[in-house]
């Protein structure tokens, strides 16, 4: 069976590290970290992606301008995008109009961020 794929776009590598680290071994999934934005447009390039957790505030764009570039592509229209960042709830609305799937805001529980990916992406 192919592991479901979540790529965390993340710019601070400890707070990536640790989310990659717990979905790997939490959830059977396998997580892969980009820290900027050209990254992770580059890695889509070459994977499936079933589920993006993104952080609105990266060094090259913001992660909405991430959502709107991924959601162009035909492939990953429908595919789900968590936002977890230290926004504001104002993001939220604007996100959720958008069709982010949920926000989750920093500080975050790191239970409440693996339930949320199990949701998101359930194993097929």
């Amino acid at each position: 069976m192919i592991p479901r794929v979540v790529l965390i776009v993340e710019d601070d590598e400890a707070i990536g590290t640790l989310i990659v680290d717990a979905i790997n071994s939490e959830t059977g999934y396998q997580a892969i970290l980009a820290t900027d934005g050209a990254i992770a447009l580059e890695l889509t390039q070459s994977m499936q992606v079933d589920l993006f957790l993104l952080d609105i505030g990266l060094p090259d764009m913001t992660g909405i301008e991430l959502h709107d570039r991924v959601r162009a592509e035909d492939r990953f229209r429908h595919t789900p995008v968590l936002f977890v960042s230290a926004s504001t709830n104002e993001h939220a609305k604007e996100l959720a109009a958008r069709g982010a799937a949920t926000f989750l805001p920093k500080p975050f529980e790191l239970g409440a961020l693996l339930d949320l990916v199990r949701w998101l992406a359930p194993a097929a």
